[in-house]
Protein backbone atom coordinates (compact mmCIF):
# COMPACT_ATOMS: atom_id res chain seq x y z
CA UNK A 1 0.00 0.00 0.00
CA UNK A 2 2.85 2.36 0.83
CA UNK A 3 4.53 1.72 -2.55
CA UNK A 4 1.27 2.50 -4.36
CA UNK A 5 0.79 5.66 -2.31
CA UNK A 6 4.32 6.84 -3.09
CA UNK A 7 3.86 6.03 -6.78
CA UNK A 8 0.66 8.04 -6.83
CA UNK A 9 2.34 10.85 -4.99
CA UNK A 10 5.27 10.97 -7.40
CA UNK A 11 2.85 11.42 -10.29
CA UNK A 12 1.54 14.65 -8.81
CA UNK A 13 2.93 17.91 -10.09
CA UNK A 14 5.67 19.12 -7.78
CA UNK A 15 7.77 22.23 -7.80
CA UNK A 16 11.50 22.03 -8.32
CA UNK A 17 12.10 22.76 -4.65
CA UNK A 18 10.15 19.71 -3.50
CA UNK A 19 11.39 17.09 -5.95
CA UNK A 20 14.47 16.34 -3.87
CA UNK A 21 12.51 15.69 -0.67
CA UNK A 22 13.36 12.74 1.52
CA UNK A 23 10.91 10.87 3.74
CA UNK A 24 11.27 8.21 6.40
CA UNK A 25 8.59 5.71 7.34
CA UNK A 26 8.65 4.13 10.78
CA UNK A 27 6.27 1.56 12.20
CA UNK A 28 5.84 -0.27 15.48
CA UNK A 29 3.52 -2.88 16.87
CA UNK A 30 0.44 -1.41 18.51
CA UNK A 31 0.75 -1.40 22.28
CA UNK A 32 4.50 -2.06 22.23
CA UNK A 33 6.88 -0.06 24.39
CA UNK A 34 8.30 1.64 21.27
CA UNK A 35 4.84 2.71 20.09
CA UNK A 36 3.86 3.94 23.57
CA UNK A 37 7.08 5.91 23.90
CA UNK A 38 6.65 7.48 20.45
CA UNK A 39 3.02 8.42 21.15
CA UNK A 40 3.98 10.04 24.45
CA UNK A 41 6.92 11.91 22.97
CA UNK A 42 4.88 13.24 20.06
CA UNK A 43 1.86 13.93 22.32
CA UNK A 44 -0.41 12.04 19.94
CA UNK A 45 -4.06 11.26 20.64
CA UNK A 46 -4.69 7.64 21.59
CA UNK A 47 -7.85 6.40 19.81
CA UNK A 48 -10.65 4.96 21.88
CA UNK A 49 -10.72 1.91 19.68
CA UNK A 50 -7.32 0.38 20.38
CA UNK A 51 -7.72 -1.99 17.44
CA UNK A 52 -7.47 0.88 14.93
CA UNK A 53 -4.04 1.62 13.51
CA UNK A 54 -2.37 4.92 14.35
CA UNK A 55 -1.00 7.03 11.49
CA UNK A 56 1.15 10.05 12.41
CA UNK A 57 3.18 12.53 10.40
CA UNK A 58 6.08 14.06 12.30
CA UNK A 59 8.76 16.49 11.26
CA UNK A 60 12.22 17.36 12.62
CA UNK A 61 11.94 20.68 14.46
CA UNK A 62 14.97 22.66 15.52
CA UNK A 63 15.30 23.22 19.26
CA UNK A 64 17.95 24.35 21.73
CA UNK A 65 19.32 21.94 24.29
CA UNK A 66 18.67 23.52 27.70
CA UNK A 67 21.73 21.83 29.18
CA UNK A 68 24.35 22.47 26.49
CA UNK A 69 22.78 25.40 24.61
CA UNK A 70 23.44 23.65 21.31
CA UNK A 71 20.91 23.34 18.50
CA UNK A 72 19.37 19.91 18.02
CA UNK A 73 16.56 18.22 16.10
CA UNK A 74 13.44 17.21 17.96
CA UNK A 75 10.51 15.31 16.39
CA UNK A 76 7.16 17.10 16.51
CA UNK A 77 3.71 16.02 15.46
CA UNK A 78 2.44 17.60 12.26
CA UNK A 79 -0.80 15.68 11.80
CA UNK A 80 -2.61 12.53 12.87
CA UNK A 81 -4.98 10.47 10.72
CA UNK A 82 -8.15 9.24 12.41
CA UNK A 83 -7.81 5.87 10.63
CA UNK A 84 -11.54 5.23 10.91
CA UNK A 85 -11.68 3.60 8.46
CA UNK A 86 -7.96 3.04 7.74
CA UNK A 87 -6.92 4.72 4.47
CA UNK A 88 -6.19 2.78 1.32
CA UNK A 89 -3.27 3.59 -0.99
CA UNK A 90 -5.18 6.26 -2.90
CA UNK A 91 -6.67 8.05 0.11
CA UNK A 92 -3.34 7.88 1.96
CA UNK A 93 -1.52 9.50 -0.95
CA UNK A 94 -4.18 12.22 -1.25
CA UNK A 95 -3.96 12.89 2.49
CA UNK A 96 -0.17 13.22 2.37
CA UNK A 97 -0.33 15.53 -0.66
CA UNK A 98 -2.96 17.66 1.09
CA UNK A 99 -0.69 17.87 4.14
CA UNK A 100 2.18 19.08 2.00
CA UNK A 101 0.06 21.79 0.43
CA UNK A 102 -1.46 22.84 3.75
CA UNK A 103 1.93 23.05 5.48
CA UNK A 104 4.00 24.27 2.51
CA UNK A 105 5.31 27.31 4.42
CA UNK A 106 6.25 25.17 7.41
CA UNK A 107 8.01 22.65 5.18
CA UNK A 108 9.95 25.46 3.53
CA UNK A 109 10.87 26.85 6.95
CA UNK A 110 11.90 23.38 8.11
CA UNK A 111 14.26 22.99 5.16
CA UNK A 112 15.86 26.34 5.92
CA UNK A 113 16.25 25.36 9.58
CA UNK A 114 17.82 22.05 8.60
CA UNK A 115 20.26 23.82 6.31
CA UNK A 116 21.10 26.35 9.04
CA UNK A 117 21.54 23.54 11.54
CA UNK A 118 23.90 21.76 9.19
CA UNK A 119 25.92 24.96 8.72
CA UNK A 120 25.93 25.49 12.48
CA UNK A 121 27.23 21.98 13.08
CA UNK A 122 29.94 22.51 10.47
CA UNK A 123 30.96 25.76 12.19
CA UNK A 124 31.02 24.05 15.59
CA UNK A 125 33.11 21.20 14.15
CA UNK A 126 35.54 23.65 12.54
CA UNK A 127 35.78 25.60 15.81
CA UNK A 128 36.49 22.44 17.79
CA UNK A 129 39.09 21.33 15.27
CA UNK A 130 40.67 24.79 15.54
CA UNK A 131 40.69 24.48 19.34
CA UNK A 132 42.34 21.08 19.12
CA UNK A 133 44.91 22.52 16.71
CA UNK A 134 45.63 25.44 19.05
CA UNK A 135 46.04 23.11 22.03
CA UNK A 136 48.33 20.85 20.01
CA UNK A 137 50.46 23.83 18.96
CA UNK A 138 50.70 24.97 22.58
CA UNK A 139 51.74 21.47 23.64
CA UNK A 140 54.35 21.36 20.85
CA UNK A 141 55.67 24.80 21.86
CA UNK A 142 55.95 23.79 25.52
CA UNK A 143 57.68 20.55 24.56
CA UNK A 144 60.16 22.41 22.36
CA UNK A 145 60.87 24.86 25.20
CA UNK A 146 61.41 21.99 27.63
CA UNK A 147 63.71 20.21 25.16
CA UNK A 148 65.67 23.42 24.56
CA UNK A 149 65.95 24.07 28.30
CA UNK A 150 67.11 20.51 28.91
CA UNK A 151 69.68 20.80 26.10
CA UNK A 152 70.99 24.09 27.51
CA UNK A 153 71.26 22.56 30.98
CA UNK A 154 73.16 19.57 29.59
CA UNK A 155 75.51 21.87 27.67
CA UNK A 156 76.08 23.97 30.78
CA UNK A 157 76.78 20.88 32.87
CA UNK A 158 79.20 19.63 30.20
CA UNK A 159 80.94 23.04 30.15
CA UNK A 160 81.25 23.10 33.93
CA UNK A 161 82.60 19.53 33.98
CA UNK A 162 85.09 20.41 31.26
CA UNK A 163 86.21 23.50 33.15
CA UNK A 164 86.58 21.54 36.39
CA UNK A 165 88.62 18.86 34.60
CA UNK A 166 90.80 21.53 33.03
CA UNK A 167 91.37 23.11 36.43
CA UNK A 168 92.26 19.71 37.91
CA UNK A 169 94.82 19.11 35.15
CA UNK A 170 96.33 22.57 35.62
CA UNK A 171 96.64 22.00 39.36
CA UNK A 172 98.28 18.58 38.81
CA UNK A 173 101.02 20.07 36.61
CA UNK A 174 104.36 20.75 38.29
CA UNK A 175 105.62 24.30 38.50
CA UNK A 176 107.04 25.67 35.26
CA UNK A 177 110.86 25.74 35.45
CA UNK A 178 112.62 29.06 34.83
CA UNK A 179 114.09 29.86 31.42
CA UNK A 180 117.75 29.40 32.36
CA UNK A 181 118.90 27.52 29.28
CA UNK A 182 119.10 24.23 31.18
CA UNK A 183 119.45 21.29 28.77
CA UNK A 184 116.93 19.29 30.80
CA UNK A 185 114.25 21.93 30.21
CA UNK A 186 112.21 21.75 27.02
CA UNK A 187 109.58 24.14 25.65
CA UNK A 188 106.46 22.76 23.99
CA UNK A 189 104.38 25.01 21.71
CA UNK A 190 100.76 24.17 20.91
CA UNK A 191 98.31 25.50 18.38
CA UNK A 192 94.70 25.15 19.39
CA UNK A 193 91.61 24.56 17.25
CA UNK A 194 90.48 28.18 17.64
CA UNK A 195 93.75 29.39 16.10
CA UNK A 196 95.36 30.57 19.32
CA UNK A 197 98.85 29.44 20.36
CA UNK A 198 100.40 28.54 23.69
CA UNK A 199 103.72 27.25 25.03
CA UNK A 200 105.07 25.89 28.30
CA UNK A 201 108.36 24.73 29.67
CA UNK A 202 108.79 21.29 31.22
Amino acid sequence: MIEKALTYKQKQKESASTRSSCYSIWSAKSGSSEATKAMKRLQAVVPKNRKLPILLVAYPAQAMDKYTGNAKLQPRLLSQHHCNPPPNSSSLAKWLVALRKRHAKQISKMRIELKELQLYRERVLSYRESQVGDIQREVDTLREKEELKLKQEEEEQARIAKEERRQELLESLPAEPPNTGDANVITIALRFANGSRGQRRF
